[in-house]
């Protein structure tokens, strides 16, 4: 705080006033100016995704849904990633082996609305144990540790498309939503053709995440990670001298390595709807085309169930919110065009935008919450494919209200 500019603490003094009615007692003065920095102190724009950000967490009721969260079997049984414990400076330290991971295996037997569900899981996770830390050490830490064990990796993995752009919307959709959570990190034991994957998702990567990378060769590997993690945290096989209770020097009692996902996960190619099911409506959307479907909400918290699945490939989706006013005005037409960034299309959106892989695994997903009355508009878009039509089969219906 003490290096701050006075134009940047005259922003950061805007900004916080602007979103003073939506702030939880976790939006620190350092964690505003976190969503400061990744808008380059520009108060208005790290408004719109501060409050995007507020309006998904109260669409998918992150508290209570993360509260309660229960790890798919498959999950919990595959899983490459793991809390290893402190690092030196008191932030919390995650190791993921993603080169032992079946990133593959995870898409084809769970929906791309599950696995965002369960990455982001182990967000909160990690900032739940740092502000218990936090409070502990009398410290402030907002940032976590991250190691990225290359081992094993196949550039095949990366290079299925399904996978690449699930890999780049789960990178976009953190350092929209969780700006500058990457402390240190790191990339071990990389292997020669790192440097075509990482070439991969460098364009979406900011400056800030850029600059904090560490890509080390196998042989740097203890001698980095001992700077930064005491060798009695640090398990033997990176250098350190932690072992598990039953002396393993990889630490399997507590540390995940994935594995190949047995084909009896998969839910791929399943179809959940007929278009001769009552109440689904079957739709092609043209290559760079989009498709709106509309639904009013007159009672807040009202759930809703949605169910749809494609053909040719994945779609991409958001949702909006408007204002409900007047029944003849305030719905769009099926084609008409959306963009929450547009004041004149006057929605906001309220859910991450992301391509859906529903033509590998169809999506049946209940935890949307409309927060708020109004008008709830998905819009569906094949605007990424130059060529190609989606056939999207789907069914949203409201549920009863919890109150």
């Amino acid at each position: 705080m003490e290096n701050l500019t006075n134009s940047q603490f005259a922003a950061l003094k805007e900004f916080k006033r602007n979103v003073s009615d939506i702030l939880d007692p976790y939006d620190t003065d350092p964690v505003l100016l976190k969503w400061l920095r990744a808008r380059n102190y520009n108060p208005k724009k790290a408004e719109i995704y501060f409050r995007e950000m507020y309006r998904i967490k109260q669409t998918y009721q992150f508290d209570t849904l993360f509260n309660a969260y229960t790890k798919p079997e498959m999950a919990e049984k595959y899983e490459y990633t793991a809390f290893l414990g402190y690092a030196k400076d008191g932030s919390v330290v995650r190791y993921s082996p993603i080169g032992k991971g079946d990133h593959l295996g995870f898409l084809m037997s769970l929906s791309t609305y599950d696995c965002i569900v369960y990455a982001t899981s182990f967000i909160w996770e990690d900032l739940e144990r740092q502000r218990k830390e936090n409070a502990r050490t009398g410290k402030e830490l907002n940032e976590i540790t991250y190691i990225f064990d290359m081992e094993g990796f196949s550039i095949q993995d990366i290079l299925h498309k399904s996978v690449l752009e699930m890999a780049l919307d789960m990178g976009r959709m953190v350092q929209d939503y969780y700006p500058e959570i990457w402390g240190n990190i790191f990339f071990i034991n990389v292997p020669s053709y790192f440097d075509t994957a990482y070439n991969m998702f460098k364009p979406i990567l900011r400056l800030s995440v850029i600059q904090k990378l560490q890509v080390l060769s196998k042989e740097h590997v203890p001698e980095v990670l001992l700077k930064h993690i005491d060798e009695d945290v640090l398990p033997v096989f990176l250098g350190g001298k932690r072992v598990d209770s039953n002396g393993n020097p990889r630490c399997t009692e507590f540390l995940r390595f994935g594995g190949k996902v047995p084909e009896r996960y998969y839910v791929t190619n399943r179809c959940l709807l007929s278009p001769s099911d009552a109440g689904v409506t079957d739709v092609w959307i043209p290559a760079r085309g989009a498709f709106n479907y509309s639904i009013i909400v007159r009672k807040p918290r009202t759930r809703f169930h949605v169910q749809y699945q494609t053909e040719n490939g994945s779609i991409h989706v958001r949702l909006f919110y408007r204002k409900f006013i007047s029944e003849s005005t305030d719905i769009p037409s099926s084609d008409e065009y959306l963009d929450e960034r547009d004041e004149k299309t006057n929605v906001q959106l309220i859910s991450p935008g992301l391509r859906v892989q529903s033509h590998m695994v169809p999506l049946d997903y209940n935890n949307y919450v409309a927060p708020w009355a109004g008008v709830y508009i998905f819009r569906f878009s094949n605007a990424q494919s130059w060529f190609g039509a989606r056939r999207l089969t789907f069914r949203i219906r409201l549920l009863d209200s919890d109150i």
